[in-house]
């Protein structure tokens, strides 16, 4: 029987790479119109196309070439694979936006096609996590195909990856999604290569390359011309869909199929370091849209209002996790291009968050208590909402003017302010710096911390206002933090010690570890991917330039409800700022790191003791690693260290970690050109700029490693403290819209059709729960398997 071999016409499109998008998208309209005109040349001839953004810039600029690429669809000789906005990066966005970029783009193509994909394809994201297949699954896809890792060792290119949910997929590795101009070189390679093997259909990818292009008439007509000279073989031209359907019947017929579990990881690994501050931007901005659509939703359900049109803005954060937009490889003019856009779709997220709770806010009944003296200020309203479906127990800062202009009568350090809660109640608070710098004579704003909880997915009122006459603050019941040294501070959970001169700050926990945490540079030779050949020394980088030192150390912040440190380490050219809190009952170090590095061809590194394993946070599942080079993870790390104590540990937009040599490391800045891959270009040109600036991360050391997704979770989407005005309203100064139990349960998405809520779960804890939903007064029981994804309509 005669082997097949399934060409697979298609047109790698790099929207954005060594160009800005605007030339990318059109490209895309050059090649769909290239590929129109060969298809209408050559009867036998199909073409695959994914990417929903290239088809809607085709849709809004050539109408025309539109309508004929559906025809084309309606004949199946034009098909849509890859099923999402752009061909994403699979291992940084986090689970919620990976789940949305499939998910709009199989919207996409079922309201202009009627039709989905059922192929993801993904040839040069540079590897994938461990949660793809139950995304994928969630979304309709019952194949994959891919080709990056290409090192990556597999029991055979054809497999079955099956999800830490039990979903599986079809999957096919391609040796590559371009072929060569001349096809005959190429398909004689492939023929030896697959002789002696059994299996029947062979896939092989066949077009040009990054910058479009899709497969040319020469390489057409190479292919037939060998085709007739090789009749031992049968030669066809395939969509996915007809290939994998080949591959199934194979199956079906008794060929045997490897299974592979986990990840499918990893190459170009530089790539999660370069540009930390387009990443950080973009994790932000990430939290920003996610909040604001949950906040929308809920609130415009309850007020019985439409929710706000968040479209475009999804649409462009999905655009930004494209494989070289997100990682950090393309040129300059483009990233700072699409450091714009993530601007306006953070802007438009707040915009939206704000519009939302100020209707809230105006059918919240606000009183203020009347004041007792003649021209004395009025109190201020504030709203607090907590964004996270599961009450917030924490610390929060609140700051607002005590009057319209100065109380010169008082001094800066007259305790003041007076903070209520909605029944009259005072809350302990503790006075804070300000975030402005002016006018440091007179009191006028006053900024405070105050331990609160709130609801799920909910508010509390909180009044703002100045006493007549200072009087000492209230204390809290219990525990506090403190300062308990010139370098120090503690709690009970830890003591910080940060004395200048050393190389490190001391973290000691209460059952006795101890952790040095310090900042090192690394000679890093390589580009924005790394090692383009997978060379080891590109993913360990343990050419150690210089240990930082501790130069300055000040406590910012006494207690009793927190407790901060201020310390500065210096290079020889560089520095940085970490700050280091510790709240009063909290078994989390809070910190704020502000990185200036100068230097070039280095790796920045925070370090902490090596672990002996570690629970990494990826999309859609959890991954465990042990003594290892650079690896990617999504928001945090679990870090059991040799003695069998286990610390979480979290960052709002670092993505590049290792664990080897002595030390946990996160990677804080990489100082290399801009879309470079020459090794040692960074120094052999000093006159191209390399991606430097201030750097600024938070990130989060737990001593309770078991609630570090949650502890995650606040540090991307912590409470929003909004300044309100005094009114009347119908609704209670404390409420809640949506709660999900237990905490291991995530929302994935939440949208409202008429009267019915959507809500996509997944179960996180790798055990069954039964979770239990309540979303303005409705309630629900769902079993949930381990790590599968569903939706329940409520």
């Amino acid at each position: 029987m005669k082997k097949i071999i399934h060409l697979l016409p298609n047109a790698h499109i790099d929207p954005v790479w060594l160009w800005d998008r605007s030339e990318g998208l059109n490209e895309g309209i050059r090649t769909c119109r290239a590929m129109v005109k060969l298809l209408e040349e050559f009867p036998g001839m199909v073409f695959n196309r994914g990417e929903a953004a290239i088809y809607a810039h085709v849709r809004e600029f050539d109408p025309e070439l539109f309508a004929r690429i559906r025809e084309l669809i309606e004949q199946e000789r034009w098909e849509i694979v890859g099923g999402n906005w752009v061909q994403t990066d699979h291992n940084m966005p986090v689970t919620e936006v990976l789940f949305r970029q499939y998910r709009e783009g199989q919207r996409y193509f079922r309201e202009q096609f009627g039709r989905m994909a059922v192929t993801a394809w993904a040839p040069d994201s540079f590897g994938h996590a461990a949660g793809i297949p139950e995304i994928l699954a969630a979304n309709g896809f019952r194949h994959f195909s891919f080709m990056r890792p290409q090192r990556l060792e597999l029991p055979d290119d054809l497999f079955r990856w099956i999800g830490n949910g039990g979903s599986g997929l079809l999957c096919c590795r391609l040796l590559s999604y371009t072929a060569e101009r001349e096809s005959a070189a190429g398909l004689d390679r492939l023929a030896a290569r697959e002789e002696g093997r059994s299996r029947r259909n062979i896939g092989v990818g066949f077009g040009l390359g990054d910058h479009g292009g899709g497969t040319s008439r020469g390489q057409i007509e190479g292919a037939l011309a060998w085709a007739s000279a090789h009749p031992e073989f049968e030669v066809r031209f395939s969509t996915f869909r007809q290939f994998f359907a080949a591959l199934e019947a194979e199956i079906a017929a008794g060929l045997e199929l490897p299974e592979v579990r986990g990840e499918l990881n990893c190459c170009l690994r530089g790539c999660y370091a370069s540009l930390p501050r387009f990443k950080a931007h973009y994790r932000r901005t990430e939290a920003a849209l996610l909040r604001a659509e949950r906040i929308g939703e809920t609130v415009a359900a309850l007020l019985d209002c439409p929710p706000p049109e968040l479209g475009r803005e999804w649409r462009m954060l999905l655009f930004n996790t494209f494989h070289d937009i997100l990682p950090g490889t393309s040129i300059e003019r483009a990233v700072e291009q699409q450091h714009d856009q993530l601007g306006a779709v953070a802007d438009g997220a707040l915009e939206a968050e704000t519009a939302m709770l100020n209707r809230l806010a105006a059918r919240i009944d606000m009183p203020v208590p009347a004041s007792s003296a003649k021209h004395w200020p009025e109190a201020t309203p504030m709203l607090v909402f907590n964004p996270l479906p599961r009450p917030f127990r924490g610390v929060i800062e609140v700051e607002a003017c005590l009057d319209y202009r100065p109380l010169y009568r008082f001094s800066r350090e007259d305790p003041i302010v007076e903070l209520r809660d909605a029944d009259g109640s005072e809350l302990p608070v503790q006075e804070i710096k300000e975030e402005h710098n002016a006018m440091k004579h007179c009191v006028w704003r006053k900024r405070v911390a105050v331990p609160v909880e709130l609801p799920p997915t909910g508010w509390k009122l909180l009044t703002v206002a100045a006493r007549q006459e200072p009087k000492p603050y209230p204390l809290p019941p219990g525990p506090r933090a403190e300062c308990s040294g010139e370098y120090e501070i503690r709690n009970r959970f830890w003591r910080i010690s940060g004395r200048p001169g050393e190389r490190c700050a001391v973290l000691t926990a209460a059952e006795g570890s101890v952790l040095p945490l310090s900042f090192a540079l690394y000679r890093d030779r390589f580009g924005s991917w790394g090692g383009m050949s997978e060379e080891p020394e590109s993913f360990h980088l343990q050419e150690l330039l210089e240990e930082w030192e501790l130069r300055e150390s000040r406590i910012v912040e006494t207690g009793p409800l927190r407790a901060g440190i201020w310390l500065r380490f210096d290079g020889a050219a560089s520095h940085l700022e970490l700050t280091l809190r510790l709240e009063a009952d909290s078994p989390v170090i809070r910190a704020e790191l502000r990185a200036f590095c100068r230097d070039r061809a280095c790796r920045l590194k925070l370090r902490l003791p090596m672990a002996g394993r570690i629970i990494c946070d990826v999309p859609g599942a959890e991954v465990e690693r042990g003594i290892e080079g650079q690896f990617p993870a999504v928001g945090w790390l679990k870090l059991f260290l040799p003695g069998g104590t286990a610390f979480g540990f979290a960052v709002d937009g670092a993505f590049s970690y290792d664990n080897e040599n002595g030390f946990f490391t996160c990677g804080i800045a990489k100082r290399t050109l801009y879309a470079g891959d020459e090794i040692g270009g960074t120094l052999r040109y000093p006159e191209l700029p390399v991606a430097g600036g201030e750097v600024k991360l938070r990130f989060l050391l737990s001593s309770d490693a078991g609630t570090i997704r949650q502890r995650a979770e606040e540090l991307r989407m912590p409470p929003r403290v909004l300044c309100c005005w005094p009114h009347k309203g119908t609704l209670p100064a404390e409420g809640t819209l949506l709660a999900v139990e237990p905490d291991a349960v995530r929302i994935l998405a939440l949208s409202r059709e008429k009267e019915a809520f959507h809500i996509t779960l997944q179960n996180c804890s790798g055990q069954p729960v039964e979770a239990r939903l309540s979303l303005l007064g409705r309630t629900g029981n769902i079993a949930l398997a381990p790590w599968k994804i569903v939706q329940v309509r409520l």
